[in-house]
């Protein structure tokens, strides 16, 4: 089955997201993360988007939504994400990217080239959701 190109979609970024501009280095906000495990979730992520055995990304508005469900994993952390990606959506057809491959490997490259991220042993990354920095303007 051929598919027709793919149709434009805005990417979510943190300013829409958050309401201010992101912090001078992105990565501040993984501080107190393990560096392997948050590369680790990027590569997980990096692939269930396109899987070695499918030729197009998977981007629909469900796959978006179970990700986001997936990386969030608190209810009430994924209903303030996914509230605030749906005042960017108008239809089941037209919404707001949440994840894309160029954005994972955008990540990857910077942790990558980045000496403040450690290793931290014994990391959880369960843990860790609960002690985000991530500006805090939309209340859940």
């Amino acid at each position: 089955m051929i598919k027709s190109a793919p149709k434009p979609q805005i990417i979510l970024d943190y300013k829409m997201a958050f309401g201010e501009p992101p912090p001078d280095n992105i990565l501040d906000i993984l501080i107190g993360m393990d560096r392997k495990s948050v590369l680790y979730e990027l590569s997980a992520l990096n692939y269930r988007l396109k899987p070695k055995d499918e030729f197009y990304e998977a981007n629909g508005i469900e796959f978006q939504k179970a990700q986001l469900q997936k990386l969030t994993r608190f209810p009430n952390l994924y209903r303030k994400y996914a509230k605030i990606a749906e005042g960017y959506t108008s239809s089941e057809t037209d919404y707001p990217l949440l994840f894309h491959r160029a954005l994972c490997a955008y990540g990857i490259e910077k942790i990558l080239n980045n000496s403040d991220l450690a290793d931290i042993p014994e990391y959880s990354m369960a843990v860790s959701y609960t002690h985000l920095t991530l500006p805090t303007i939309y209340s859940v």
